[in-house]
């Protein structure tokens, strides 16, 4: 954003958090009063009660009927359960009862707490799945963000949920870390607006005690995201407590402030080495901001002090730590007698105070009554959880479609079009093609619900549908690196010739004799603590029959079987043959979500456990019939899963014999291939860490053999993080960024690609070129960069907020005041307004995310180059304008940490991006400059962010582009004669049609009434191949071949003439041309004389070759041979511009 304002603002030190008197004072204090009272009736197995999770199937039983309930109370008797977890009853009568049971039978009647996991959809897997919390976070739309919340709180609390564990607000700084999926981004600021529109979604802004509001529970408490080497809960990486503090913690904060947020959960790692659940900073900070809800240790957390960290040597060491440092709810570590077993002797032995747990129960309990359970803890009668998740399938689609980041659009190959005969036929390519991939915490193989969900190829055969295009498929490659099991979906089932499933006879017993319910559905379930819906125990059959059709083009060797959980049997029939048997056995043959290493490498080649081989023929359709027998034969453990029985009918369509060279045939003819790769359920996610960003072994073949076949190939990505691919995306035609985008993501996906929908994400997470660039996120300190790597480039391949769109815009008016209307100075207490008009100069509807960056300042504490302050993304009909609004809370957002630690908000002068300031003495910018791309002027990209004035004579800057070009080849043609090389040897690599990344820059010198050194360009070589400069007045020295640069008389003055332009020799002609071509160093100073006086307006023209372009000595004509000896390194030029773009020192 280009607007300016000189702040002056004032000290604000460190307090805690403060709020007006509550507007309903009465019933604060009832509400105090009614929980003292509790409170003062409680003996010390009431307390320990309300601070342990309870596992549902410690007390539901094996026959459904909350048969455990008095066993699991045994040794709390007539205390009630305080919290329960690992549950999701579907059916409300399920959860009505154990909540009578437990507030009828007990004492004080206290009901309990239900928690449920709610990253992107509730737990139960059998709701609504939306898109990954990092692919909602490039939709930049916290109106969608906060809708996607209040969804999943519906649904939620729906099925009788009171606390989700959500939302994320890890830090996202090492991409290698497996559980990027789950956060926002990598920047705090965007972090914090996300996180405050999904939780103030969950809450329902703080009404809690609405039947569709739950409370959210935040995670991972804190800076969880930056573990050492990527790695899950290792020890914290970043640059110390002040980062901490300022950072990481900021979004917490703000979802506390402003998002009801009434839980936290402790994050597993260290900080500074001390354990984040023993970390008395951190219990502080949630003391200051006047947190006024329950602390909960994460799984296995208080355990790992003793097993992991090494900082308590018994666990009621771990559990004293715990409570007395600010814990409060552990989570599935110790069983409940010894919990309390060890609670009382440490109340006993006055190692923990009983008022202190006593405490602690009074913020449970405050939760629990802001929810109104002490009122009604029941599900209401007319509540019905299926039409509920019914009725937000469109918000699904409309989250998945606003996710997804164009990242490269290459002669406008995007989106397809079938009538033009372009895109006639399609190749559909790669593992994402036809699987449901919805990431972590999306059930088995990450794909629940499989009803009402699409697949990629499905969207796109939606498309193709009534016009002459062609969808060919076939998948090359696993998802990871061994074969694994892909549940069918559901279009690719039959039964009475219509698609959508199998018919499926459920009978009460485990002998197919007594049949009770009949549906068409997929065989793909799993069933927790309850039978499927209308049988009546755990101890069932079931029968699906129908027919399905396979899903890829030509005659494919694969693979076709069954999975199940333990004590269950299961048989496929394939036209009446038997064709898999699969025993009863302890043990099911499900593949574990992210398996160990060993198991890839050991299992590389083997069969997908529970298939046989099977060869599936284009165009045919099977028979199919799947008998499934199961048991609830034992009790289930924490940790170590809740699902009575589960069975997935799957394929395997990877050509088990020759897979790669199978997709190459069926690409080969195709008009364009749609290359879906990336990452999945069994390569992202809770202990999906990795050490490398590239594709898989085997996506690299296919991936290389795709690219080879020279057709274009829009490569779509799928996966929980980014990928350092560059060898990818510079070949594309097109790349998406699709991430895991939930249960409509592959209607998403082809709505993109064919132009229904138009790609308005921008990345929250930068692309690094390289693993070993690591960390490459944009808001990097100058130092980090000062030097750069040798071998690698340095910046990364695509920036956070970058995006394409199928679009143009015109962003103008750029303004910035305070709520106030000053448009010079602020004070802690304002509110800061950032406004631009964003006008869509495009054919079709698109959107714009208008980011405002703040740049690095001079400060006691050293300051990014950048860091995003605020941002919104408006959406605009062609020809219209809409206004951006933007606000900065300066208090919340620009406050730091000062060198002994107090919080201020510095006096000094802040710049918004790209805009003229003043510096602490009042002095003006040394000068002002825009800088844009040629693509940008030639309208083969969408426009960067430019000035009224810029954008209102687009036309001129066009014929002014054009006319440097034609400059260009007209000096590179003589340079090819003056070389004697062969004609077009420079200027072909130059064609103003292809992708070069010339820049086209617009600079003004401000008067200088004392001209001085502190005003000049340092010394330098421009990096391109040729500079076109225009001006009028002085101010360019060069420096002769073999002066000293350190004598001032060694410097001339370049003379402008009129009418004429400047040519200077960049430093890759010096390359291509071994030396033979020379850049001069020069440099720009105050002009000499009256020109000082005035105005400098310069025109320059930076010409480059085209990005891919291998930057080396070229053969021919007079260019200089190597020495003997000589080793000749080569570049790309992408590489190279990388390695050489520096911000230029101004002293």
């Amino acid at each position: 954003m280009k607007l300016s304002l000189a702040f002056s603002p004032l000290i604000l030190r460190a307090f805690a958090h403060q709020q007006d008197d509550p507007p309903h004072q009465g019933r604060v204090e009832a509400k105090d009063a009614f929980i003292n009272d509790l409170i003062s009736k409680m003996e010390i197995t009431d307390l320990v009660q309300q601070l342990h999770l309870t596992f549902a199937d410690n007390i539901i039983g094996p026959a459904s009927d909350n048969s455990l309930y008095e066993h699991e109370l045994r040794f709390t008797p007539n205390a009630s359960i305080g919290h329960v977890h690992d549950w999701y009853p579907l059916n409300k009568t399920y959860y009505n009862n154990l909540q009578r049971l437990n507030v009828e039978s007990s004492r004080l009647k206290i009901p309990f707490l239900h928690w449920a996991e709610c990253l992107h959809g509730v737990g139960s897997f059998n709701q609504s799945m939306f898109p990954q919390a990092l692919a909602l976070s490039n939709s930049w739309d916290t109106d969608l963000v906060h809708r996607v919340g209040r969804a999943i709180a519906t649904e939620a609390r729906s099925i009788g949920v009171h606390a989700c564990l959500a939302p994320v607000l890890d830090l996202c700084k090492d991409p290698r870390w497996g559980r990027c999926q789950e956060d926002w981004g990598e920047d705090k600021i965007l972090t914090s607006h996300m996180g405050v529109a999904f939780s103030s979604g969950l809450s329902k802004n703080g009404s809690w005690a609405d039947s569709d509001a739950v409370a959210p529970v935040m995670k991972h408490f804190a800076a969880h995201g930056s573990p050492q080497g990527g790695s899950n809960g290792a020890p914290f990486m970043g640059h110390g407590n002040r980062e901490v503090l300022e950072e990481h913690l900021l979004p917490f904060k703000s979802v506390v402030d402003k998002g009801g947020a009434r839980g936290v959960m402790m994050a597993y790692h260290e900080l500074d080495d001390v354990p984040s659940h023993v970390n008395p900073m951190l219990y502080k900070q949630l003391e200051e901001w006047g947190f006024d809800g329950f602390v909960t240790a994460d799984d296995t957390g208080m355990k790992q002090l003793q097993t992991g960290h090494k900082v308590a040597d018994s666990p009621a060491d771990a559990i004293a730590q715990y409570y007395n440092a600010g814990g409060m709810v552990q989570f599935y570590d110790y069983p409940l007698y010894e919990l309390l077993g060890s609670t009382k002797e440490l109340i006993s032995n006055d190692t923990v105070k009983e008022d202190l747990l006593k405490d602690k129960v009074r913020k449970v309990l405050g939760v629990k009554y802001d929810l109104g359970l002490f009122d009604n803890p029941y599900i209401a009668d007319e509540v019905d959880p299926y039409q509920i998740t019914l009725d937000h399938i469109p918000l699904t689609l409309e989250s998945a479609q606003k996710s997804i980041v164009l990242l490269e659009n290459r002669n406008q190959t995007l989106p397809l079009s079938v009538d033009d005969g372009s895109s006639r036929t399609i190749a559909l390519i790669g593992p994402y093609g036809d699987t449901l991939d919805y990431g972590d915490y999306s059930g088995q193989y990450g794909m629940f619900p499989v009803a009402n969900s699409t697949t990629l190829q499905q969207g796109i055969l939606n498309h193709l549908s009534g016009t002459d295009g062609k969808l060919v498929t076939s998948m090359g490659a696993n998802t990871w690196l061994y074969n694994a099991h892909y549940p069918i979906p559901p279009y690719h089932l039959y039964t009475n010739g219509s698609s959508g499933g199998l018919l499926a006879t459920y009978f009460a017993d485990t002998n197919f004799s007594e049949p009770i319910v009949q549906n068409v559905e997929t065989p793909v379930g799993s069933w927790g603590l309850y039978p499927p819906p209308g049988l009546p125990s755990n101890n069932f059959s079931v029968v699906w029959e129908g027919e399905f059709e396979s899903g890829v083009d030509g005659d494919v060797d694969g693979w076709l079987g069954v999975a199940i959980g333990p004590n269950t049997t299961a048989k496929i029939y394939v036209d009446r043959e038997l064709h898999v048997d699969v025993p009863l056995a302890t043990a099911g043959n499900i593949l574990s979500n992210i398996p160990e290493r060993s198991y890839s490498i050991n299992n590389s080649t083997q069969a997908p456990p529970g298939s046989e081989p099977f060869t599936f023929r284009q165009g045919v359709k099977y028979h199919i019939r799947l008998e499934f027998q199961t048991w609830n034969l034992y009790q289930k453990i924490e940790n170590l899963g809740s699902l009575n029985s589960q069975v997935y009918l799957f394929w395997n369509l990877v050509d088990r014999k020759s897979p790669v060279e199978k997709s190459v045939a069926i690409a080969k003819d195709a008009d364009v291939i749609v290359l879906a790769v990336g990452g999945a359920w069994n390569s992202d996610g809770e202990s999906g860490d990795r050490a490398t960003l590239g594709l898989s072994a085997n996506q690299t073949a296919l991936a290389d053999a795709m690219f080879a076949l020279g057709k274009p190939v829009v490569l779509v990505l799928y996966g929980g993080r980014p990928f350092a691919i560059p060898e990818y995306y510079s070949r594309s035609a097109a790349v998406l960024d699709a991430n895991f985008p939930g249960q409509s993501g592959g209607q998403a996906v082809a709505d993109v690609l064919f132009g229904a929908v138009n790609p308005g994400g921008r990345l929250t997470v930068s692309v690094p070129v390289h693993e070993g660039q690591l960390p490459v996120y944009y808001n990097y300190k100058q130092t980090a960069k000062k030097k750069w790597y040798t071998d690698i480039e340095s910046l990364p391949y695509y920036p956070f907020g970058y995006g394409l769109s199928y679009t143009t815009f015109n962003v103008s008016n750029y303004k910035g005041h305070t709520l106030g209307g000053s448009t010079q100075n602020f004070t802690t207490s304002d509110t800061l307004v950032f406004e631009a008009d964003v006008t869509n100069t495009g054919p079709v509807a698109g959107s714009y995310v208008a980011q405002v960056y703040l740049l690095q300042r001079v400060s006691q504490i050293s300051q990014p180059l950048k860091q995003l302050v605020a941002f919104q993304r408006v959406y605009v009909e062609p020809g219209e304008t809409v206004t951006a609004k933007m606000e900065v809370e300066v208090e919340r957002y620009l406050k730091m940490l000062d060198r002994i630690y107090e919080w201020i908000v510095e006096r000094g002068t802040y710049k918004p991006e790209g805009v003229a300031k003043g510096d602490l003495q009042g002095r003006p910018d040394r000068c002002e400059m825009w800088t844009t791309q040629k693509e940008d002027i030639l309208n083969k990209i969408e426009p960067n962010p430019a000035p009224d004035v810029m954008s209102s004579h687009r036309k001129v800057h066009e014929a002014f582009v054009r006319g440097a070009h034609a400059i260009e080849d007209l000096v590179l043609g003589q340079l090819e004669h003056s070389l004697r090389m062969q004609p077009g040897s420079l200027t072909a690599m130059h064609h103003i049609d292809k992708e070069t990344r010339d820049q086209y820059r617009m600079i003004c010198f401000p008067p200088l009434a004392d001209p001085d050194r502190s005003s000049s360009l340092v010394p330098h070589r421009d990096f391109g191949s040729l500079t076109i400069l225009f001006n009028i007045l002085g101010g360019l020295q060069a420096l002769p071949c073999g002066k000293d640069p350190e004598t001032e008389e060694n410097w001339l003055y370049i003379k402008p003439v009129p009418g004429c332009a400047i040519i200077n020799i960049g430093d890759i002609m010096v390359a291509f041309s071994n030396g033979a071509l020379k850049s001069p160093m020069h440099r720009v100073v105050p002009p000499p004389g009256k020109q000082a006086s005035l105005i400098r307006y310069s025109l320059a023209y930076f010409a480059r070759p085209e990005k891919t372009t291998i930057v080396k000595r070229l053969d021919g004509g007079n260019i200089p041979q190597l020495r003997e000896g000589d080793v000749e390194e080569e570049f790309e030029a992408s590489d190279w511009f990388a390695a050489k773009i520096k911000t230029i020192s101004l002293h």
